[in-house]
């Protein structure tokens, strides 16, 4: 993607940032131990909250069409 396309998509991110490969790894590795033998039948989204219904962004910018499948 372009330098425009990456900021459009940033300021879609309630957190402001793209997270790193160590974020998500810190989830996977709490997911896969022992303190989550009790979660069971959960969705964890690690998006910095870009999968809220509506983007908490500031001001005006150009919205990236997003892919979501319509309820049945």
């Amino acid at each position: 993607p372009d330098e425009e396309m990456e900021r459009s998509v940033r300021e879609q991110i309630p957190l402001g940032r793209f997270g790193t490969a160590d974020e998500v790894a810190e989830v996977v590795c709490f997911l896969a131990g022992p303190a989550a033998e009790w979660i069971t039948g959960a969705v964890w989204s690690i998006d910095g909250g870009f999968s809220l219904p509506e983007p908490l962004v500031r001001g005006e910018v150009r919205r990236v069409e997003r892919r979501r499948e319509e309820p049945s």
